[in-house]
């Protein structure tokens, strides 16, 4: 009899349907400059791409299409991306330089609130200059802080310190940076939500100054798993880009 009845209990068993998997909300770096301090689920796929920018910075004009980061979850609190810049333009005054650009490896370990709550990550980098002419040909890294908290009334906020090893534009030297920002969201009606930002670097290279700059986008969330989104930053001081503007999407599998 104990034998006739694991058999059945084995046999309900396997007509059960599977279990479904339940997957945190959608959580991406992008599109503002304070990154995410939530990892992708474990075993699951993240594609976050700018479908195409254009920046404008004194007389020169540079433009990124498909410029794609690719992030794989290899745990619940780790995981890994590579970011590849497709396609990168540069058109001066004088000049215009098309092709591929730069790679970077980054990899994301949620500290607490992954889940729920109050979120910090730490998230090292590092650059491999792949884009020849196109960018300055060094390699650069840095390690990022993402801090994610919920404010009242269903608004959402972040603030992110990054310290960066970069390379000096006028020597083969290199010299520290220290990156913040702060990005605050809310939904406007539906899925549509919007952002604002302020993000700002200081540069310990010799005759640099402040760069602050202040951004605002939109987002619009389908069914939990992919996020166009549209924005545009402007430069507050001299030393930051005059603008950029762009328009990309999240897809999470």
């Amino acid at each position: 009899m104990l034998a006739l009845a694991l058999l059945c209990s084995r046999a309900r068993a396997a007509d059960a349907p599977p279990a479904v998997e339940t997957l945190r909300p959608l959580s991406t770096d992008r599109p503002d400059v304070t990154e995410s301090p939530n990892t992708v689920d474990a075993g699951h796929f993240q594609m976050e791409a700018d479908a195409a920018r254009v920046t404008r910075d004194a007389d020169v004009t540079s433009y990124g299409f498909a410029h794609t980061n690719l992030k794989l979850g290899l745990a619940d609190f780790w995981d890994v991306q590579v970011v590849v810049e497709s396609l990168v333009g540069l058109e001066g005054p004088e000049s215009s330089d098309w092709g591929f650009g730069d790679i970077t490896l980054r990899t994301k370990l949620n500290l607490f609130g992954n889940d729920a709550g109050p979120a910090l990550a730490l998230m090292p980098w590092t650059k491999f200059p792949t884009s020849g002419s196109r960018g300055n040909e060094k390699v650069e890294g840095g390690l990022v802080v993402p801090f994610g908290f919920d404010l009242p009334w269903d608004f959402e906020s972040g603030l992110m310190l990054e310290a960066d090893w970069m390379a000096n534009e006028a020597d083969a030297d290199y010299h520290f940076e220290l990156l913040q920002s702060a990005a605050i969201g809310h939904s406007l009606v539906g899925p549509l939500g919007a952002f604002v930002e302020e993000f700002g670097v200081y540069s310990a290279e010799p005759g640099a100054t402040y760069a602050l700059s202040a951004a605002f986008g939109l987002t619009y969330d389908v069914d939990g798993w992919l996020q166009p989104d549209a924005g545009v930053a402007v430069g507050l001081t001299e030393a930051a880009e005059d603008y950029s503007a762009f328009v990309g999407l999240s897809l999470k599998l």
